[in-house]
């Protein structure tokens, strides 16, 4: 539709324009028209008519009297007309003055030439007419055709005779149905508290969550290069950070943790500074980890010993760093069961490491072995939580599935799934335990983070 009234208003466009040129062509044979009627009229000069001399006198006896001299007669001229003005019924008149006998003019000639000038400047009129209202019809018929009704090729309509009832309106069509419940064991969800996040338009690039003491919210925001702080009811603070691939400065975070002194701490995926550590008023302090062979880092977390996890998917393993960022231990697997693509990864009780990757729950124990591997059957796993308990429970959301799965933590069997069915929640973008509280996850469709107690 919008191609057919493009072409309309370039039609139209160009209608004008024709009639633009007819009405200068109209006017340009107006100017000849006139500038023939104003040519001189020819003026014959005066004559003076004299005596004819007197013819020869014969021979003769005796002379007789001359006659008297005639006297001459008075100076006659003749005068031209003014031609005619031009007509004012909206045709040009084409009328040449009148032609008078002059000596080496032919007048069936001239008359000839002015007939054929008028019939030219007439048909040339007639013509610029016809076309512009040929062009202006077209333009106006092209506007009209994209308000008109077009059925569809798919659905042919019919046109039914009077006597015939006519069908019932169709009904508006139903919502999408929500996303089916998965199979197997459920568990009591049940969201307690939600706390709106203002004073961001976009939260399509938030990633990780984090609490300090004094309940104020930090989120990696990837797309911005910042981390953002919210108060802990979710008013915008303050940006930590600003874009850039120098110390003190970001280019994808994608997950942040706060430290037993209150430090904010960073990963970046995309920048040779790995791990970067701020205060909560975005004071740059140090760079903790840089280069190191990483390669696309996912995440962070501090154990109770303010030790480092870090995640990488890029290099296959599982970074274990000191505070300063002193890197103790790879874990990668072993061959009986090599440890994949980790997404996130946090550590447990004794020193147990719990993994997100290739779609499976991974155990390591302290020596680097996988000791246990569940697999979720889904992709798209996201992030991972511990309740201590009592009893342990280990939580990981699957946002494409809009579900939470719940596992022991000793054995890593299912105890059983929480589905987000309703307020289109989609958990996943980060998820933390905040003791006394419950699960903390950040739900980036509604742009709120929801504090959850799973029974």
């Amino acid at each position: 539709m919008k191609i057919r009234l493009l072409y309309g208003l370039i039609v139209l466009a160009l209608g004008a324009i024709g009639a633009v040129m007819w009405r200068l062509r109209r006017s340009t044979v107006a100017r000849r028209a006139q500038t023939i009627q104003r040519r001189p009229a020819v003026v014959r000069e005066s004559v003076r008519f004299a005596t004819p001399p007197a013819p020869e006198r014969p021979p003769a006896e005796a002379e007789t009297p001359a006659a008297p001299p005639i006297e001459p007669t008075e100076t006659s001229t003749v005068e031209t007309a003014e031609p005619p003005e031009p007509s004012v019924e909206g045709q040009v008149s084409a009328q040449a003055p009148a032609i008078e006998e002059i000596p080496g003019e032919r007048p069936a000639e001239a008359a000839r030439q002015r007939v054929t000038v008028s019939w030219r400047i007439n048909r040339t009129q007639i013509a610029g007419l016809v076309v512009a209202v040929l062009i202006v019809v077209v333009a106006v018929v092209m506007l009209i055709l994209p308000s008109l009704s077009v059925p569809s090729p798919t659905a042919p309509t019919t046109v039914a005779s009077q006597s015939q009832p006519q069908p019932p309106a169709a009904k508006p069509a139903a919502p999408a149905p929500p996303l089916p419940k998965p199979e197997g064991p459920t568990v009591d969800m049940k969201i307690v508290r939600t706390i709106k996040l203002s004073g961001v338009d976009d939260a399509s690039g938030f990633s990780g969550l984090a609490f300090d003491k004094q309940g104020r919210i930090y989120i990696a925001d990837s797309g911005a290069s910042v981390i953002r702080r919210f108060s802990r009811d979710g008013a915008f603070e303050r940006n930590i950070g600003e874009k850039g691939e120098t110390p003190g400065k970001l280019v994808r975070p994608v997950d942040v943790a706060i430290d037993g002194a209150g430090s904010v701490l960073t990963v970046d995926k995309s920048s040779g500074q790995i791990v970067q550590r701020f205060s909560a008023d975005g004071a740059f302090q140090s760079v903790v980890i840089a280069g190191g062979g990483f390669y696309s880092p996912g995440s962070v977390a501090i154990a109770s010993d303010g030790s480092l996890v870090i995640s990488d998917t890029g290099s296959k393993r599982i970074v274990l760093a000191t505070a300063g960022g002193k890197i103790n231990k790879e874990l990668r697997g072993n061959e009986a069961m090599l440890l994949g693509e980790p997404h996130a990864a946090i550590m447990g009780p004794n020193g147990v490491v719990f993994s997100v990757a290739n779609e499976r729950l991974v155990r390591i124990d302290s020596d680097g072995s996988i000791v246990a591997s569940k697999p979720f059957g889904a992709a798209g796993a996201s992030h991972l939580a511990i309740v201590t308990g009592p009893p342990p429970r280990m939580f990981v959301t699957i946002p494409n599935q809009r579900r939470m799965l719940v596992y022991d933590v000793s054995s890593l069997e299912l105890v059983g799934q929480a589905y987000f069915a309703e307020g289109n929640i989609v958990p996943g973008a980060g998820l933390i335990y905040r003791e006394n509280e419950g699960l903390a996850l950040l739900d980036t469709a509604n742009s709120a983070v929801h504090i959850v107690i799973v029974k």
